[in-house]
């Protein structure tokens, strides 16, 4: 019996040997606040030609993730999913979202926990009758729930052009926000922000709205936002030309969650020297009635040298940290920065591409950032050789997944996912 206790005991040593070891390997912290790599990334699909900019979404009724992407194929460009687990292993295979002729790009993608169902938007082109945005449902396990697109924003031939959609979706309203900029044409006629409310059965609700409008000279591009349930309210951000010096800079609006713009109609988030550019936003709801985001982008003082600068901004639409608080300011040029909040965990993390020093790799680098806007732990690479495109979205018991697109050395761009969070791993009391 000694024997057998002493064995057993040796072989759990042992085994805990080896899982202290891969995570220290992994570069996670076991048990701390910031929490780091868990295992290494992993390839999530490999489809024949470049597959880009990924959107990731966490379903926490079955707690995994959808992430899609498109893919360039010769002639025309589709969007795709595959479903992953909590722990990073693939759920069945990839899935065409959308495809067929025409090119489709740029997608997006956000949970519906009152139905568990996705909905995925992205820009559509077709020759002849230019861009629209279109989106479709799908169901938990990776079904359409939609035989064809729905066009929330249909084609603007040659009056107006409505590209780079960002949805989420409002539990309390229980309804989809869909936004994207639009030009129209023939220029200087304003570049704007445009907005509309989907149903969790997929038809529009209601009419299209402006979130806001360049009055001439201040177009506005690349908007994200981020749904507050403690509100019933979302934060949409966007970048603004300056008409003065030229420059860019970064803005908000709150919309409620039935899709009414609020007002103040303009919530300066960054106005500085220089281009503020690449906005994200991500939110975690706290006590009833408030609520907190966090708005990060691209601060570029200097051509070539990016950094990634935040600000929080309370539930009632105030902004914190006046000027900003510093993410990451290194000599390497910083961009495409992307955020996701965790309720459970109450901290964000922001990931964004990051030229690796004295190499020629270009990587991605995550940062944890507390709801009192203090940096936690001193980040960490998470993959990459030739990497871009980051997106990210919390999880199970405070873990994200980090999903980006990559180059290896060989072959095309192929889309992969890195796991991030904490992993505790008890001691065994054996008798």
């Amino acid at each position: 019996m000694q024997i057998k206790r002493i064995a057993t005991m040796v072989t759990v040593m042992a085994a805990l040997s080896l899982l202290l070891a891969a995570s220290s390997a992994s570069g996670s912290t076991v048990g701390s606040a910031s929490g780091g790599l868990i295992g290494p990334n992993f390839r999530i699909c490999t489809l024949n030609h470049d597959q880009q900019h990924p959107a990731v979404a966490y379903n926490s009724q079955r707690e995994e993730y959808l992430v899609v992407w498109h893919n360039v194929w010769p002639g025309n460009v589709d969007i795709y999913g595959q479903r992953v687990s909590k722990t990073g292993a693939l759920i069945g295979s990839w899935f065409a979202v959308s495809a067929g002729p025409g090119d489709r790009s740029y997608p997006d993608v956000a949970y519906n926990s009152q139905h568990n169902q996705y909905l995925v938007v992205w820009e559509h082109y077709d020759t002849g009758t230019g861009y629209s945005i279109h989106a479709r449902r799908v169901s938990a396990t990776g079904q359409l729930l939609d035989a064809t697109d729905i066009v929330v924003r249909s084609s603007g031939y040659n009056l107006y052009t409505p590209g780079n959609p960002a949805a989420a979706y409002a539990s309390t309203a229980d309804k989809y926000l869909v936004v994207w900029q639009e030009t129209w044409h023939p220029m200087p006629i304003p570049t704007g922000i445009e907005g509309q409310v989907v149903s969790s059965s997929g038809s529009l609700d209601g009419s299209g709205f402006t979130i806001s409008q360049d009055p001439g000279g201040a177009p506005r591009y690349d908007p994200d936002l981020a749904y507050n349930r403690s509100r019933n309210e979302y934060l949409v951000v966007w970048r603004q030309k300056d008409p003065g010096p030229g420059d860019y800079d970064i803005y908000a609006r709150r919309v409620q969650g039935n899709g009414t713009p609020m007002h103040p109609e303009s919530i300066e988030i960054r106005k500085g020297g220089g281009d503020q550019e690449a906005p994200a936003v991500a939110a975690i709801p706290t006590v009833p009635n408030q609520g907190q985001y966090l708005v990060v982008w691209e601060d570029r003082w200097l051509p070539g040298d990016g950094d990634i600068h935040a600000r929080r901004v309370t539930g009632e639409g105030n902004p914190q940290d006046y000027p900003y608080f510093i993410i990451s300011n290194s000599t390497e040029d910083e961009t495409n920065p992307a955020i996701a909040g965790n309720e459970r965990a109450q901290k964000y993390l922001v990931v964004w591409t990051y030229p690796v020093p004295l190499t020629a790799n270009v990587a991605i680098r995550g940062q944890a950032v507390s709801m009192g806007g203090n940096l936690l732990g001193e980040g960490d690479r998470v993959g990459g050789l030739f990497a871009d495109h980051a997106a990210v979205a919390g999880g199970w018991l405070g873990d994200y997944l980090v999903a980006f697109d990559d180059q290896p050395l060989i072959g095309d761009r192929d889309i992969y996912g890195q796991l991030w969070g904490n992993r505790t791993y008890l001691p065994l009391v054996l008798k």
